[in-house]
């Protein structure tokens, strides 16, 4: 009976190695899941290092700096800080990022795309879930000789995952089918050339923000950020430019509020006065007055209606003074201002901007620009 059962156990360990042995091929992916352990860890870090010794000018030359892992859920991905001789007989340190999880018999390296395991695009895509998933649960730190896990480090783990969180941006514009996040948006937080992948709850009409995609301002939003770091579940929190009252915008009266005031005139209340009011209320009148004017000053300047149809409507900009209109018509209810310049090529040149005219209040009145961005609010003086 000692002879069989040493003979039974022989033939189970030969089996178990040749399984260990057996190559379950680098560019084929697992869809295997298996069990997170120390155990299969350290078997799974012993075959990624063979692996790397296979691609190298002289595998003997391989000294294992660091080494690292991270658990993503269905394989290891490795983290292989290695110094190795190089094809000129030199020492060379790099880092090489490869997936495998241990199969029925032997173990799998999971790739993306056609190419092998070391080829840039795996190497790119291995090393984004390594931080990935570092994000989540942090990273073993390993043994460089035994394979053995020392201990984890969870310096990286970002707290915010699976958590709603308040985001301040713009909206740069809703994202194509072609990107493979159809649906979602690019959304610029602090200024960064990174931009963030947010989608918003079913049912959120967007169509305002469309307009503003080439201009965009700020808002706030909250979202339930992801472990791929995109934000879902997206809700709009605070829009000081969508929401302000009309006294706030003639307040600002910046490009987003002369745009909306365009677009929600109608729906303000407020009518269009006639060409004999506006006649009567601007001829020989000075107001000061808002426009797309920036200048020097803090963008209020003076304008004066004259009663034999002249205008004097000047800004200061870099200390040199421009003239913006200088003679003034009627025609129907709109006011027709005329502005006569040199253009670059030194012709001579005439445009005529019509406005149409609305009361505010007892001082303030409205000319909304019937073709662009030259709105004014003004102010009786």
């Amino acid at each position: 009976m000692k002879k069989l059962l040493a003979l039974m156990l022989s033939v189970a360990l030969a089996l178990s190695l040749a399984a260990c042995g057996e190559d379950g091929g680098v560019n084929d992916p697992t869809t295997v899941s298996t069990e997170s352990s120390y155990e299969d860890i350290a078997s799974c870090a012993e075959y990624a290092v063979e692996q790397l010794k296979n691609i190298l000018k002289n595998p003997s030359s391989l000294v294992v700096n660091n080494l690292y892992a991270v658990d993503a859920d269905d394989y290891y991905i490795f983290d292989i800080d290695y110094s190795a001789e190089n094809g000129f007989g030199g020492t060379n340190r790099d880092n090489l990022f490869i997936a495998v999880n241990s199969i029925e018999n032997g173990f799998a390296v999971t790739t993306y795309g056609t190419g092998s395991f070391s080829e840039a695009e795996n190497q790119m895509y291995s090393s984004q879930d390594f931080e990935k998933f570092n994000k989540v649960s942090g990273y073993y730190i390993l043994d460089p000789e035994t394979y053995q896990v020392m201990g984890i480090d969870e310096s990286g783990i970002d707290s915010t995952i699976d958590q709603r969180i308040e985001l301040v941006g713009k909206m740069r514009g809703e994202k194509s089918e072609s990107t493979g996040y159809g649906g979602a948006w690019d959304f610029e937080v602090n200024g960064s050339s990174i931009l963030q992948v947010v989608y918003f709850a079913e049912g959120t009409d967007l169509s305002w923000y469309e307009q503003f995609t080439g201009l965009p301002y700020e808002i706030t939003i909250s979202a339930i950020k992801d472990e791929d770091g995109n934000y879902r579940e997206a809700e709009i929190v605070e829009d000081t430019v969508r929401n302000a009252t009309i006294e706030e915008r003639l307040q600002r009266f910046d490009y987003y509020d002369r745009t909306i005031l365009q677009n929600t005139i109608s729906e303000s209340g407020l009518a269009v006065m006639s060409g004999d009011a506006i006649k009567a209320l601007l001829t020989d009148a000075t107001f000061s007055m808002r426009n797309n004017y920036g200048g020097d000053g803090d963008g209020t300047h003076t304008i004066t209606f004259n009663g034999d149809g002249t205008m004097d409507a000047s800004y200061t900009y870099e200390g040199k003074e421009s003239s913006m209109y200088e003679a003034w018509r009627m025609e129907g209810n709109s006011v027709v201002c005329t502005h006569s310049y040199t253009n670059t090529y030194g012709e001579q040149k005439t445009t005529d901007y019509y406005f149409t005219p609305y009361q505010y209040d007892e001082t303030r009145y409205l000319l909304l620009d019937q073709n662009g961005d030259y709105s004014m609010a003004l102010t009786k003086q």
